[in-house]
């Protein structure tokens, strides 16, 4: 399951600072990052788990890999609402993808309502693993028919000595939600539910 919510993830960690020419407006310097991310081959997509060329160094098929980069890297944007105010700016960033939180909350579902009886029959782990590959392949074959999530996030900027630059945004979970079809917010509110749920239990 770590694997799999990995894999959706990666695409939002970003690991330098993205700056730009003194000539171009915050709102360029946006686009470009955009346009940076929609690469199949930016460096900002590539990880020890996932890369362009679909390799399985986490352990997940190269189908299902592929299909997940695929869908992570068909975005639609539009930047717009820029604001400046001295040496900082904004701009809003809409980002229109797939509902893949969606799809990874009822891949949960599914995964769940099929494993526990497994495992109370007494299934291996091989065969657990397979089940929930199994639920995440549906799930996302399910989301990859239409573009129904959107969101809006707005960015912040900043002038240096070489112009606008927009800081590094891995840390930024709204933004991470959004590039991630709702993804983010689908693992906070599971993990939410798991950990009231077992407080429950542990009452």
């Amino acid at each position: 399951m770590k694997k799999i919510l990995s894999v959706m993830l990666i695409g939002m960690m970003v690991f330098a600072m993205f700056g730009c020419g003194s000539e171009k407006s915050p709102t360029d310097v946006a686009k470009e990052y955009m346009e940076a991310c929609k690469s199949s081959d930016a460096a900002i997509w590539a990880s020890d788990g996932i890369d362009s060329e679909g390799s399985d160094s986490m352990g997940m098929g190269d189908e299902m890999q592929k299909k997940l980069h695929d869908l992570m890297l068909d975005f639609d944007y539009t930047i717009d609402n820029e604001k400046i105010d001295g040496d900082s700016a904004t701009v809003d960033v809409t980002v229109k993808t797939y509902n893949l939180g969606e799809a990874f909350s009822d891949a949960l579902k599914k995964y769940f309502e099929e494993a526990l009886p497994m495992a109370f029959a007494g299934a291996s782990q091989e065969e657990l693993e397979e089940a929930a590959t199994k639920a995440f392949a549906e799930a996302f074959e399910d989301a990859g028919e239409e573009k129904s999530f959107e969101k809006t996030v707005t960015v912040s900027l900043t002038k240096g000595d070489d112009g606008w630059e927009l800081p590094a945004l891995d840390q930024d979970l709204d933004f991470a939600d959004a590039m991630s079809g709702g993804t983010v917010n689908a693992v906070q509110d599971f993990a939410e539910g798991l950990s009231s749920g077992l407080g429950e239990l542990g009452q």
